[in-house]
């Protein structure tokens, strides 16, 4: 679906920055770990798109975290991760947080929503979704 190793994330929800696995604008980068380096924050939004197609496919959050779109066709939204071993993948340690108050593991509740539209509608549904989640019901 979309366009190898180019993907995009909003900007504090103003602007959607074009990202690139494995490229940054101002400095040569030299990589030996694939995801680390080409996790991007994602305060409200994470897109990828074929224009060629004339599709795009946006996921929307309901609050900041890592994203990244490391294999084509794909979104990561990193979430909160719980073991109770190491899982060899870098921190040497399990990560079992849990709340000071309770002693039980901390939970997060999150929500997403995907959105596909023409990757000509200029973020139509994308923008109107986000004001729906970012936007408190009034009385």
């Amino acid at each position: 679906m979309c366009i190898r190793d180019r993907f995009y994330t909003d900007d504090n929800g103003l602007l959607m920055m074009k990202r690139q696995i494995n490229k940054r604008e101002d400095f040569e980068l030299s990589n030996t770990d694939i995801a680390s380096a080409n996790y991007y924050p994602v305060q409200s939004c994470i897109y990828i798109e074929n224009k060629d197609q004339d599709l795009r496919m946006a996921v929307m959050n309901d609050r900041a975290q890592g994203g990244s779109s490391l294999n084509e066709g794909e979104i990561e939204l990193m979430l909160n991760r719980r073991n109770f071993r190491d899982d060899k993948r870098g921190m040497g340690e399990n990560l079992d947080e849990r709340d000071s108050k309770t002693g039980q593991g901390v939970q997060v509740h999150t929500t997403h929503y995907v959105v596909f539209e023409k990757a000509s509608d200029n973020y139509d549904s994308q923008r109107k979704q986000q004001m729906v989640t970012d936007t408190p019901l009034l009385d």
